[in-house]
């Protein structure tokens, strides 16, 4: 059992069922969700993919593991609409060209989650409702400086090595930082001055909300 519940890897559903796990997050209209990417080898010279899908705000909504030299199409069909949350985005930018050249597909144009400017924009955000503020604000967690500072931050997990636990790390950073920004929320809402100001609560910065509608819109590394 993960943070997030029993996560099952299998093979995905069929196309059909994809469009229907594209239903909107109502707290994040229009935006359909992430999915994380990690990737090795199989030990005998194969590429492997683990893609999680989140939802807007980090809920886990599926897990699939495939093997790209095989289901090139498929896994693609699994980025559609989808922000991507990578390592390295260089590289999967590489993964991605990769499987759209082994579906016959053009070449894909994905949405990079950045974590950093996510960060940064939590930090932005609490420093306006402080300067507001007639009273300091009590923040029940700190916003890491760097990505790195939020990893380290995270719970030890018992997924063991490989790629599902390269998936489970980079789904918790996503999460870690959705609960940041819905703590930072909570606490401006607490104050009834903060609540006027700033208006109702959002369900993610604004700068996040405005890439996971942006992949949303795109088709990004969906096969033809």
């Amino acid at each position: 059992m993960t943070p997030f519940g029993e996560v099952v890897m299998r093979a995905g559903p069929a196309a059909d069922d994809l469009d229907a796990r594209h239903t909107p997050d109502p707290r994040a209209p229009e935006a359909v969700g992430h999915v994380v990417l990690a990737e090795g080898g199989n030990g005998r010279g194969r590429c492997r993919l683990a893609l999680w899908h989140l939802g807007p705000t980090g809920r886990p909504t599926g897990a699939w593991l495939g093997t790209t030299a095989d289901e090139s199409e498929h896994l693609l069909q699994l980025v559609h609409r989808r922000v991507v949350v990578a390592r390295t985005p260089r590289i999967a930018l590489v993964t991605l060209g990769g499987l759209a050249a082994a579906a016959g597909s053009p070449e894909p144009a994905p949405v990079f989650l950045d974590l950093a400017a996510v960060l940064a924009e939590i930090a932005d955000h609490r420093r306006r409702v402080e300067a507001a503020s007639a009273a300091p604000v009590d923040w029940p967690t700190p916003v890491p400086a760097t990505v790195a500072d939020l990893a380290a931050g995270l719970p030890a997990t018992h997924a063991g090595a490989g790629l599902a636990a390269e998936a489970l790390q980079l789904s918790r950073l996503v999460v870690t930082a959705a609960n940041l920004w819905r703590e930072t929320e909570s606490a401006r809402l607490r104050r009834r001055h903060l609540a006027h100001r700033f208006g109702p609560p959002a369900a993610l910065p604004p700068g996040w909300l405005a890439t996971l509608r942006m992949a949303s819109r795109v088709d990004s590394a969906r096969p033809e």
